[in-house]
């Protein structure tokens, strides 16, 4: 790239791209503003996807899609949990059943560069 500065490309990893869809993606900033490193459970949520029974209702396959989607990324999945509450709930959040699972790129990085920041799916719980 003649005339480049190279940094067009530059995302901080809490603005990485979690595929929601094969096909289609959302971004989700799970950035922690206290210590500007990147938000994960520590385990699963109390409705995680990966935990058996399907809490969410989610239609059959949707899982193995998601998670297709996010290897193919390499990136991760966020907590649904933590999806568009951050002014009066839990921030974004790498979710923990896919954390514990998965190994993906931007996993690795997180945990390389010492910026992954242990979230307590309990707290995620209302009082």
């Amino acid at each position: 790239m003649s005339g480049s500065s190279g940094n067009e490309d530059f995302v901080p990893i809490g603005e990485l791209v979690c595929s929601l869809e094969p096909g289609l993606a959302s971004s989700a900033d799970i950035s922690d503003p206290a210590t500007g490193g990147s938000r994960v459970l520590t385990g699963e949520c109390s409705t995680c996807i990966f935990r058996p029974g399907n809490l969410m209702a989610l239609r059959s396959g949707r899982v193995k899609d998601l998670v297709q989607a996010a290897l193919a990324d390499e990136t991760f999945i966020v907590c649904h949990q933590t999806l568009d509450r951050g002014k009066d709930g839990p921030l974004p959040a790498v979710c923990g059943g896919f954390a514990r699972r998965y190994d993906t790129a931007a996993l690795r990085l997180m945990r390389a560069l010492g910026r992954a920041v242990d979230v307590d799916p309990g707290d995620l719980e209302g009082p």
